[in-house]
């Protein structure tokens, strides 16, 4: 029965559990800083307009009232089907002009003849333009805002800012005239420029802050992602890693081998394992010291990095026993690479307080696709067995078979 070993590495839901949190925080901080930016954009694109056209409203309302009170005057001068403005009526437009604060005041019979201005120079002056024949003489109101120093629809330059409005007048429900009321909204609008101005110069400093804060909490988030990742990596290196000589640990090899074997057995492609162990390795221990000892195994464990591919896992096995997992390597190729390695190792001085130490290795070496019936213990056995029969042919040598 095949053994399985914990694994060293985090699972796949835990990393992309990991990879998401940092992902998910910085889509949340982006649309934080989108709003604190768009406030002031939000204000001057659809909260001011608004603002606008509820003052146009409210000054269309004003002007219907007012235009109702001076409509039942000026019917009182509707005889005969045509109307005569009398000096009466003229006083009262006029007074009315002045108490509503209105820039102008037209009044038109039903063919556009103005028959009434208190700029009287337009007296006399025809309206046949398509707004007032097609909207106003069909009994609707019509509204244009005039800003300041634009024309109006009769083509005045206006030196303030007004609602020009076009008020039916009906004679049981019979289209008989309109007014033109000029409604000056200069004040309001200052006013309301003013408050929005204000309004955008708070909503960019709270933008500002916003956006301070939120890059000042990224940059945090950052860092401590940073720390977190240093710190994750330190705890996998401590699981997986041997702390003298720096290469992969029993534990981590063997959850390799597993994997690897169950993936071999699958595939059938070509993999081979190397056992080897540093001969007569107590003799140093005994003669130069056990921190000599450590040092032979440190050095060792370089060359053999130095040695072997990238693509190779090197693990201390345990005490002076190593062991190496070739991918893509038969039985030829593995037994190359370990004649490789023994020739760099018996070639290697080591340096230390008691002298120079020279040390060989020998090397036990199988390709899982000799192994019958494969399994994680198989393969450890067969290695094992020709490491120690290369011990017994004398040391420093490689056993293939």
């Amino acid at each position: 029965m095949k053994r399985r070993y914990p694994a060293g590495n985090m699972s796949n839901s835990d990393h992309i559990h990991r990879s998401s949190v940092p992902i998910i925080t910085y889509a949340i901080l982006g649309i934080v800083i989108l709003v604190a930016l768009g406030m002031p954009a939000l204000q001057s694109k659809f909260i001011y307009p608004r603002f606008i056209n509820l003052n146009i409203e409210k000054t269309e309302d004003d002007a219907i009232r007012i235009g109702r009170i001076m409509m039942r005057m000026v019917l009182q001068d509707y005889v005969d089907e045509s109307f005569i403005i009398t000096e009466k009526t003229k006083t009262f437009l006029d007074q009315t002009t002045r108490d509503y604060v209105l820039g102008k005041v037209n009044v038109f019979s039903s063919s556009g003849e103005t028959i009434f201005s208190t700029t009287r120079e337009d007296v006399g002056k025809i309206n046949n333009h398509s707004y007032f024949t097609d909207i106003v003489a069909k009994g609707r109101v019509y509204t244009k805002v005039v800003l300041k120093d634009t024309k109006s629809l009769e083509e005045q330059v206006i030196t303030d800012d007004v609602v020009e409005i076009y008020i039916p007048i009906l004679e049981k429900g019979k289209f008989v005239g309109a007014f033109e009321l000029y409604y000056n909204i200069s004040a309001h609008k200052d006013s309301m420029d003013a408050i929005i101005a204000g309004t955008n110069l708070l909503l960019q400093s709270l933008a500002g802050i916003i956006v301070i804060v939120v890059m000042g909490a990224a940059v945090g988030l950052h860092r401590g992602m940073k720390e977190r990742k240093k710190f994750e990596d330190m705890l996998f290196n401590l699981a997986t890693r041997d702390r003298l000589t720096g290469l992969y640990n029993r534990g981590r090899f063997l959850d390799m081998l597993q994997w690897t074997v169950e993936k071999h057995i699958r595939y059938q492609d070509k993999t081979s394992l190397l056992m080897f162990d540093i001969d007569r390795f107590k003799n140093v221990n005994d003669t130069y010291g056990h921190q000599a000892g450590d040092e032979v195994l440190v050095a060792v464990a370089r060359m053999c990095e130095q040695v072997m591919r990238k693509s190779d896992m090197v693990a201390r096995y345990g005490g002076e026993e190593f062991v190496v997992l070739l991918p893509e390597t038969d039985q030829t190729g593995a037994a190359k690479i370990a004649e490789k390695l023994r020739q760099a190792v018996s070639e290697l001085v080591i340096s230390c307080v008691k002298g120079r130490i020279r040390v060989t290795i020998s090397i036990g070496v199988v390709d899982f696709s000799e192994v019958d019936e494969l399994s994680f213990d198989s393969v450890i056995k067969l290695a094992d067995d020709r490491l120690y029969k290369a011990k017994k042919m004398g040391r420093n040598r490689v056993m293939p078979q």
